[in-house]
């Protein structure tokens, strides 16, 4: 059953506002910044407009699904159809970025929480400080940007008590674009955990690693070679972490579905006892030449997933995109929904499961 579209003009309009500062670069803290006072409590007041959920999830429940904030476009009724359909589809809208948008009351994340009880979803929030894709640093990690960064978060989980946070994306792969930021950042990882858990000992708390690479597979799209002896599996046991959390993408090593080894997932389990979870996970849609795809294999990919995984007990799991997004090849085709679709085969398997 479809759930209701209508939301208050009020939160219309603070979408639309959230979707100018998405696009704002992230800024380093004032030279005069100053430790956060936490708010004691969240009621609407105006420094303060946004209530956690009043009832917490029932941890009774099998593996949570979700996807991305990733609608068709930012205008009204795109963003609302977004919300509508992933609701429908799963139990989770995840939102990654920097750090410093948890300081902005008016950006993504709070709108993600402006509208939970709305569409009956729980937000799931990835931060850190620096580029995925790059390695770059948003910031210096310095005593006082540490401080900056630890304040926010801190401030997060004491009005939110979010039941996970995330904190640092794809690092095994940072490892390699900035391997002196990789550096700096595993014991400061180790301090924004220790941070939440005296803030809120029952937020579970993570890092996120890239399944391929953490296997040794680099052939396929990457464009270098499968090896296992290459594999950095021991990098799980540095880390203070409530669970195993990878993103995962084997259409960038696999042709086909019917090519990805059935132990592909459950070999995990060789090097962690702790529960696993996934923050990402696709397979393009579009044609690439010599490594052609489709519609149908998207859905079979997930067919296959669901199958390789059924004895893991994953406790969530999240399709990248629930829409197309504008992104280099071949991301741009792993939406569950191409541009103006309200359903498709993907989307069905997907959710159908």
């Amino acid at each position: 059953m479809l759930k209701r579209l209508a939301v208050p003009v009020l939160v219309i309009i603070i979408l639309i506002v959230a979707v100018a500062l998405m696009s704002r670069d992230p800024e380093a803290p004032p030279d005069d910044y100053h430790e956060i006072d936490t708010p004691t409590e969240t009621t609407g007041s105006p420094e303060t407009p946004f209530e956690p959920a009043e009832e917490p999830v029932d941890e009774s429940v099998g593996t949570q699904r979700g996807v991305s904030l990733s609608p068709e476009a930012y205008s009204t009724d795109e963003f609302l159809r977004f919300f509508q359909i992933a609701s429908d589809s799963g139990d989770f809208i995840s939102w990654v970025g920097d750090v410093a948008n948890l300081e902005n009351l008016d950006s993504a994340p709070y709108v993600l929480y402006n509208v939970q009880n709305q569409f009956e979803f729980e937000p799931m929030i990835i931060t850190g400080y620096f580029s995925q894709a790059t390695g770059e640093l948003h910031r210096e990690l310095n005593e006082t940007n540490k401080q900056y960064m630890i304040d926010i978060i801190v401030s997060y989980v004491t009005n939110y008590e979010p039941e996970y946070l995330g904190f640092g994306v794809e690092i095994n792969t940072f490892a390699k674009t900035n391997p002196e930021g990789y550096a700096e950042f595993a014991p400061f990882y180790d301090e924004v955990y220790v941070a939440v858990k005296e803030a809120c000992p029952s937020t579970k708390v993570f890092t996120v690693f890239q399944l391929e690479q953490m296997k040794g597979l680099d052939g396929g799209l990457f464009g270098g070679v499968n090896d296992p002896e290459q594999s950095t599996w021991e990098t799980l046991d540095d880390f203070k972490t409530d669970l195993a959390v990878f993103t995962t993408y084997p259409c960038l090593i696999y042709g086909d579905p019917s090519d990805i080894p059935f132990d592909y997932y459950t070999e995990i389990t060789e090097y962690t006892s702790k529960p696993i979870a996934f923050t990402e996970m696709g397979w393009y849609r579009e044609d690439i030449t010599g490594w052609e795809s489709s519609v149908e294999e998207q859905a079979e990919f997930i067919e296959f997933y669901f199958n390789a995984t059924v004895d893991l007990e994953v406790e969530f799991e999240t399709w990248s995109f629930l829409y197309d997004q504008d992104t280099f090849v071949p991301f741009k085709s792993m939406g569950l929904l191409q541009i103006g679709e309200t359903t498709s085969d993907a989307l069905d398997a997907w959710t159908n499961r």
